[in-house]
């Protein structure tokens, strides 16, 4: 479902030289994680594109504790109103 956000993040690193976006992946043991993925192009002293620095962080806990978050706001909010 996220791969069209995954594609324009790596065409803003073509672009701009640096990009990050937050998408879920699939292991194979079906499980679905959340990744929150930084990258940059790294370039030489001619500007050419040498290679791509980055990170890839498993954000999965803070999806969920932010999910749980916004369901018992929800909840609260029902009750008061």
């Amino acid at each position: 479902d996220d791969l069209r956000d995954a594609r324009a993040s790596t065409d803003q690193l073509r672009s701009l030289g640096f990009s990050s976006c937050e998408y879920r992946v699939r292991r194979n043991d079906g499980s679905v994680r959340w990744i929150s993925d930084r990258k940059r192009m790294i370039v030489d002293a001619d500007g050419n594109a040498t290679m791509i620095g980055g990170i890839a962080e498993d954000i999965t806990a803070v999806k969920e504790r932010d999910a749980a978050r916004a369901l018992t706001q929800a909840q609260l909010e029902r009750m008061v109103d």
